[in-house]
């Protein structure tokens, strides 16, 4: 399963595999079975893409052929949003080849800015740098218990903050 998140100031890109896909989406034993089926017997692909504002599928190149696999798919990814349980991704980061790195010119420097184009209306461009996409590969899925994750950091604040001055 393939990610994409975007919170308005950059985007990274979240794999998920397996068990921890099927974790993501909160899916009991049954419906994975029954996906999994699908998937290898009847279809490819299922895509899904949902935002704050829009939320549509983006059906393969079987469209019709596919079209109950993919209403089924998206009732499932419904499903599983409308719980809104939360939860922490760990994950850990795919590194960038060499080859990237080398185009700086400096062994391990980071890769070059990115540059975006906004367009506004038809007449105004904005050119803006932005921060390459993360890409993340998901190790394990957990459920978020917010108390005990709140009491953590106030913890580790505590521990942090600099001595009172006198």
């Amino acid at each position: 399963m393939r990610c994409i998140i975007d919170d308005g100031s950059a985007q990274a890109e979240l794999f998920l595999e397996n068990d921890v896909a099927w974790e993501l989406l909160a899916c009991s034993a049954g419906s994975k079975r029954r996906f999994e089926d699908m998937i290898s017997s009847n279809t490819s692909e299922l895509s899904y893409f949902t935002g704050q504002s829009a939320t549509s599928l983006f059906p393969s190149s079987r469209a019709k052929d596919d079209e109950y696999y993919q209403n089924e798919f998206r009732s499932m990814i419904m499903h599983a949003m409308q719980s809104l349980r939360q939860v922490v991704v760990f994950g850990q980061r795919f590194y960038t080849s060499p080859h990237k790195h080398q185009q700086n010119g400096n062994r391990g420097a980071p890769e070059r800015e990115v540059v975006s184009v906004l367009t506004f209306g038809k007449d105004i461009q904005i050119t803006t740098k932005t921060v390459a996409n993360a890409h993340l590969e998901a190790r394990r899925v957990d459920p978020l218990h917010v108390k005990s994750e709140l009491r953590q950091r106030l913890a580790s604040l505590l521990k942090n903050r600099p001595p009172p001055s006198s």
